[in-house]
């Protein structure tokens, strides 16, 4: 938000300029301007507010807002009174911290002295708000995250940070994670359970919100509980995530090799790994093993995990492995346009890198270029394929596409030819 204000006529008129968080301008609204001037209504979210005083003379010194809110009279008023700041020819400002007063809802009532002689006062009302702090309830360990959102922010709200702590041992695992905004008065936090020991039990967030100039506010906070069964595994997962991990909590200290054979449902054993994958131990009796899915055909479909400790069956679990990415690429362009670009859909959280390995079809892959694919954000991906790389061939090209997950395990499938004319 900006104003300018100006003098016609003697008369003061003030023009405030609302925007969104792209910078594109929402409403424009001139009115005339008080002496002294305050959004009217705010949410106790927003951390504070901006009070302004108007038409102060040139050769004013010391511009004072004294501020209080009516719940016990002035017990919340600040001493020294809060100094103003001359922002423009006869207008000063002043920010009203929430922190600074008790973080109270209701009326706060402002005064203004001018080099010490009262210039004016108003009263602004502080309202609790919609926001509102969502998350699941519980989730399996095996998920590695999970999302806290936040929605009904102001948007003069500056950033939003999410502390996240696990019960067991206090808050030595304390993180303070920063949201994304997602527009619409609404963000995002996500959760890392490796970051937290991937400790099972209580987790507990805090939100806090943070204006322009750093003061903050507490807008709510949710506990998630994190479940640990004896076999743990994602439930479901895309094929392009390469591969996933398979847990064996409460294994005896004693137990020496944890083996975990795992097998599509899809003819029945045929991929059957062997010798069986072998187990990690974590630690404090977890296990953990990744399945491949380079190693089973790169199948989709259910996958069965059965735990064996010391060679006796410990319990057993099932995946199902899904394909939801999806490849959009023009069919035909022109020579001219030099440039088109390759996207790619629906690609799992865990994809750290994407390539895209593109070829003219004259002369085989004499011009083959392995393009590193752009994040995006939101699952999409996108290289931009430059004909002049690849002599400026005609016909067609073909481009395929390569994963690698944040273990560094990669898999390639798909594949889509562009007609260049």
């Amino acid at each position: 938000m900006s104003f300018s204000v100006v003098q016609k006529n003697s008369e003061l008129y003030k023009t405030v300029y609302s925007y969104d968080n792209n910078g594109r301008l929402l409403t424009k609204k001139t009115s005339n301007a008080t002496k002294v001037d305050s959004p009217g209504t705010v949410d106790l979210s927003a951390a504070s507010f901006d009070v302004y005083a108007y038409n102060v003379p040139e050769n004013a010194q010391d511009v004072k807002f004294p501020t209080w809110t009516i719940h016990n009279e002035q017990d919340d008023l600040v001493d020294p009174w809060t100094s103003g700041v001359r922002v423009s020819k006869g207008v000063w400002k002043a920010t009203i911290p929430f922190s600074k007063h008790f973080n109270e809802s209701g009326y706060y009532i402002t005064h203004v002295y001018v080099d010490k002689e009262m210039f004016g006062g108003l009263a602004t009302k502080v309202v609790e708000g919609d926001a509102k702090v969502n998350a699941p309830s519980e989730v399996s360990i095996a998920e590695k995250n999970y999302e806290v959102t936040v929605t009904g922010i102001p948007l003069q709200v500056n950033r939003i940070l999410v502390p996240t702590w696990s019960e067991v041992n206090g808050q030595d695992d304390l993180e303070w994670i920063p949201a994304v905004n997602k527009g619409n008065g609404s963000w995002s936090a996500i959760v890392s359970l490796p970051k937290h020991g991937n400790e099972k039990g209580t987790y507990i967030s805090h939100v806090y919100s943070y204006d322009k100039y750093g003061n903050y506010i507490g807008v709510g906070g949710t506990t998630v509980n994190v479940a640990r069964p004896l076999v743990d595994a994602i439930s479901e997962v895309d094929l392009a995530a390469a591969s996933f991990d398979v847990y064996a909590f409460g294994i005896g200290p004693n137990v020496q090799s944890v083996s975990f054979p795992t097998w599509t449902t899809k003819n029945d054993q045929d991929d059957l790994e062997r010798p069986w994958i072998q187990g990690t131990n974590m630690g404090n009796g977890t296990w953990k093993a990744t399945i491949l899915f380079s190693k089973h055909f790169n199948e989709t479909g259910d996958y069965i995990t059965h735990v064996y400790a010391d060679g006796n069956y410990y319990a057993g679990i099932s995946t199902t492995v899904k394909r939801g990415t999806q490849v959009i690429a023009p069919s035909s362009v022109s020579l001219g346009t030099r440039y088109y670009e390759v996207r790619i859909t629906g690609i799992p959280q865990n994809i750290t890198e994407v390539k895209v390995p593109t070829w003219s079809n004259h002369n085989g892959q004499d011009d083959l270029e392995w393009i590193p694919a752009v994040n995006r954000g939101n699952g999409i991906w996108s290289a931009i394929i430059d004909v002049a790389r690849h002599g400026n061939d005609t016909g067609p090209y073909t481009s395929h596409f390569y994963y690698y997950n944040d273990q560094g395990h990669s898999i390639g499938f798909d594949g889509v030819v562009v007609n260049v004319y």
